[in-house]
C-alpha cells in the first residue's frame, strides 16, 4: 500500500475541520482562516477508543485508535477499519476482515460497485473518472453472479461523513458519503470522493508514511487535542521525539512507502488539518503539518497528482511476462497467420493461411495449431484450397455456434474456385473446416478497402464491415454486412459517413464492454489539424455507430509501427495496444508495448507493460486469449535466418 492522504469530513470531529478547508478557504501566513472556520478551529475532543485489528498491509493484529461513527471503526478521520456494537467496540470477526499486503489490491484492477439510490451518483462517477482517465483501474457495475468483492456507497448520518476502507476488504465494503448523499459541492466534492476511492484503491494518507519526517514537521502542540493519533506514522521503525506522547510505541508497518513523498498527492493533509483555535476566533495557532524545505508547498488539489497516477499504476501493473514457446513455424512468403478459437474451447488457436508455395507448402493450404493453455500442439492441415495470392484471409464465428470460421476476402484477385469481389466461409467443425462457399457478392472491392469482422449488433454473430478507408474517389464510409448464419446480407447498410479516412488504421473491438463491437480509428501521423496520433471511436448502438468521438491522443504514431485493439486486463472492454518500432535495449534488439485501457466511454493514459517485443519491424504481433483467463496475450513471429519464424509467447 502507498501512504497518501486529502480529509473528509467527519462528524464535529476530525473531518469537520477539513470539510471547511475542502469548500475553498485560502490558508494564509501561518495558518490563519477565514471567519467561515471558526467552527472548524475550535476543539472537538473526539470519542476515542482503542481496539486491536489486522490492518491492510500489516502482517500481524496491533492496537490502534479509532472513532465509532455511523456503525464504523473510524482511523485517521476518514478510513473505514470494520463495523462497531452499539458500544462502540469493535466487532469480534473484524480481524478476519483485513487484508495484507498485496491480497488488499482489487484483482487486476478492477472494482466492481453498486451505489443506493438516494446518493448523488454524477458526482461519484466523476471522481472515479479522475482515476480511471490515466489509471489501469476500472469501476464496473457489481453483479452478484460474477463479483464476490465489491464497494457499495451509501449515506453517513451526517452531513461531514465521508470515509472508505482501504483496498480490498472481502465481500462487501462501505464507501460512505454525507446524510445528504455527497461529499460537498462542485469540483471540491468529487476531489473528496476522489480522496475516499483512493483509500478504496489502496492509498492510506500521504503525511503518515514511514518516510515523512525527512520531508515535513508535525507541529504537536498546534493538533486539537484528541486527534494527535492522526498524525501517527504508518511505519519506518519506533516514535520519536514528541510522537512518542501520542502513538504506538512502534508503527505497525501496516504498508509500503511507494516513489517519493508528493507535497500534491489527493491523499495528502492540509498544512493545518486539525488545528487548534488561537485567541482569535476562527484562527489557527499554526500549522500542523510544515514542509521542512521552504520551497515546498502542500499543495494537494480536487484530483490526483502525477504521483497518484504514476504509484497506482505501478501497484496495479498489468504486464505482459515474456516465453519463447517454439522454435519453427511458417508465416512468412505472404502467409497470413491470425488468432480465433478453432474448437471453442476458450483457448484461441493459431491458424496459418499459405497463399503462395514459396513457403515449401501447397499453395492454399490452411493449418492450426491449436493453443493448449500453457503453448500450441502441433500444427495439422484444417483445409486443403483457402485464401492464396493477395487475396485476405480472416477468422471469425460467422453462424454463431462458438467456433471461429474461416472468411475470405476475394477482392480484385480471383483464383481457381474463387470468383472475384466475393466472400467465401468455410465453416469449422471444432476441428477443421468445411467446403468454402460463397456468402455474399459485390463487397470489399478494392484493395483500399479495409474488412474486418466483428459482431457490431450483438446478436452473437460475427458480420463483416468495410472501411472505404480512401477507396471509392477518396470515401470514408463504413459498411456494415450482418450474417444470417449462412450469409451476409447484401447490400449492405451505411453505419457511418466519415470514419477511418485514407492513411488511418482502422480496428473493431467492444470498447464499452455492451456486447457490440465498436469502430476505431487511429490517426497516427498529423492529421487535417495537424494532430499527431488521434484516436477516435464510434460506438455502435446495434443498427449504426454514433458520432465520431475523440477519445486519446499521442498514442501510436510516429515509431509505434503496431496498433491493436483488445481487451488486455480482461473486464469486457477493449483497450489499445501499441508496439514501438525495434531499437537497442539492454537484451539486444527489441520493442516496447504500451497499453492504454478503456474505461468505457474512452481510454486512459498509454502505459509502458513490456519492454522486449518484436525483433524486426517486419513481426507479425496478434493478440488473443492463450491461457483462457479472458486477458488477452500477445505473440511475436519473427523472422530468423533459416528463413522461418520463431514463435516468441507474451502471456498477460
Amino acid at each position: 500500500m502507498k501512504f497518501k492522504t486529502y480529509e473528509k469530513s467527519r462528524s464535529g470531529r476530525l473531518s469537520h475541520w477539513v470539510k471547511s478547508f475542502i469548500v475553498g478557504v485560502t490558508l494564509v501566513g501561518c495558518g490563519a482562516v477565514g471567519a467561515a472556520e471558526a467552527e472548524d478551529a475550535k476543539e472537538h475532543p473526539p470519542n476515542l477508543r482503542r481496539g486491536t485489528v489486522l490492518l491492510p498491509g500489516f502482517e500481524k493484529p496491533g492496537d490502534v485508535v479509532y472513532e465509532a461513527i455511523d456503525g464504523h471503526a473510524i482511523f485517521e478521520g476518514d478510513i473505514i477499519l470494520g463495523k462497531v456494537d452499539k458500544k462502540g467496540n469493535l466487532v469480534k470477526e473484524f480481524s478476519t476482515q483485513g487484508v495484507v499486503n498485496k491480497n488488499a489490491l482489487w484483482t487486476d484492477g478492477i472494482i466492481p460497485f453498486v451505489m443506493n439510490s438516494n446518493v448523488d451518483k454524477v458526482q461519484i462517477r466523476r471522481a472515479m473518472q479522475l482515476w480511471e482517465d490515466k489509471t489501469a483501474i476500472r469501476f464496473v457495475d457489481y453483479k452478484p453472479s460474477k463479483h464476490s468483492n465489491y464497494v457499495r456507497f451509501k449515506r453517513g448520518t451526517t452531513n461531514t461523513t465521508c470515509s472508505a476502507a482501504v483496498g480490498m476488504q472481502g465481500g462487501e465494503q462501505s464507501v460512505l458519503v454525507g446524510s445528504n448523499g455527497n461529499c460537498g459541492s462542485g469540483k471540491n466534492g468529487v476531489g473528496v470522493v476522489a480522496h475516499e476511492l483512493g483509500h478504496t484503491i489502496g492509498f492510506y494518507h500521504e503525511h503518515n508514511r514511514g518516510d515523512r519526517d525527512r520531508y515535513v514537521t508535525i507541529n504537536w502542540d498546534n493538533i486539537s487535542s484528541g486527534l494527535e493519533y492522526a498524525f501517527c506514522r504508518a511505519a519506518g521503525g519506533p516514535m520519536q521525539g514528541r510522537e512518542k506522547d501520542f502513538c504506538l510505541a512502534s508503527p505497525p508497518n501496516r504498508g509500503e512507502d511507494l516513489r517519493g513523498y508528493d507535497f500534491s498527492s489527493i491523499m495528502h493533509y492540509f498544512a493545518s488539518t486539525a488545528c487548534k483555535s488561537g485567541n482569535i476566533p476562527g484562527r489557527c495557532i499554526g500549522l500542523t503539518i510544515e514542509p521542512k524545505n521552504p520551497n515546498n508547498v502542500i499543495n494537494r488539489g480536487t484530483s490526483p497528482s502525477d504521483g497518484d497516477i504514476a504509484t497506482v499504476n505501478q501497484m496495479y501493473a498489468i504486464d505482459f511476462r515474456d516465453e519463447l514457446k517454439y522454435g519453427d513455424f511458417d508465416c512468412d512468403y505472404q502467409a497470413v497467420c491470425k488468432l480465433g478459437d478453432v474448437n471453442n474451447d476458450g483457448i484461441d488457436d493459431l491458424v496459418l493461411f499459405v497463399r503462395s508455395s514459396k513457403s515449401g507448402s501447397k499453395q492454399g493450404d490452411v493449418y492450426v495449431r491449436q493453443g493448449n493453455g500453457n503453448g500450441f500442439n502441433a500444427p495439422y492441415k484444417a483445409h486443403d484450397l483457402f485464401c492464396v495470392d493477395q487475396q485476405r484471409c480472416d477468422v471469425a464465428d460467422v453462424d454463431g455456434k462458438g467456433g471461429d470460421d474461416l472468411v475470405l476476402f476475394v477482392n480484385e484477385y480471383p483464383s481457381p474456385g474463387f470468383k472475384r469481389r466475393q466472400v467465401y466461409v468455410a465453416l469449422s467443425n471444432g476441428h477443421s473446416f468445411g467446403t468454402a462457399r460463397s456468402w455474399t457478392t459485390g463487397l470489399c472491392m478494392q484493395t483500399r478497402e479495409t474488412c474486418l469482422t466483428g459482431d457490431f449488433n450483438g446478436d452473437g454473430r460475427d458480420e463483416v464491415i468495410a472501411f472505404h478507408n480512401g477507396a471509392w474517389g477518396g470515401g470514408s464510409t463504413v459498411y456494415v454486412y450482418p450474417s444470417n448464419g449462412s450469409n451476409f446480407y447484401y447490400p449492405g447498410k451505411a453505419w457511418h459517413t466519415d470514419f477511418c479516412r485514407s492513411g488511418e488504421t482502422c480496428a473493431v473491438g467492444d470498447v464499452n464492454g455492451d456486447g457490440r463491437d465498436d469502430i476505431v480509428t487511429f490517426t497516427r501521423g498529423p492529421n487535417a489539424s495537424g494532430a499527431n496520433g488521434d484516436v477516435y471511436v464510434a460506438f455502435s448502438n446495434g443498427n449504426s455507430f454514433g458520432s465520431k468521438q475523440k477519445r486519446h491522443k499521442n498514442i501510436c504514431y510516429g515509431n509505434q509501427v503496431r496498433c491493436l485493439v483488445s481487451d488486455v486486463n480482461g473486464d469486457g472492454r477493449a483497450d489499445i495496444v501499441t508496439t514501438t518500432s525495434v531499437g537497442r535495449t539492454i537484451n539486444g534488439p527489441g520493442s516496447d508495448v504500451y497499453v492504454a485501457f478503456s474505461y468505457g466511454g474512452g481510454f486512459g493514459a498509454s502505459i509502458k507493460r513490456h519492454d522486449f517485443l518484436m525483433l524486426s519491424n517486419s513481426d507479425v504481433v496478434l493478440s488473443g486469449r492463450l491461457n483462457g483467463d479472458k486477458k488477452a496475450d500477445l505473440i511475436s513471429i519473427s523472422p530468423s535466418s533459416n528463413r522461418h519464424k520463431l514463435l516468441y509467447w507474451y502471456l498477460n
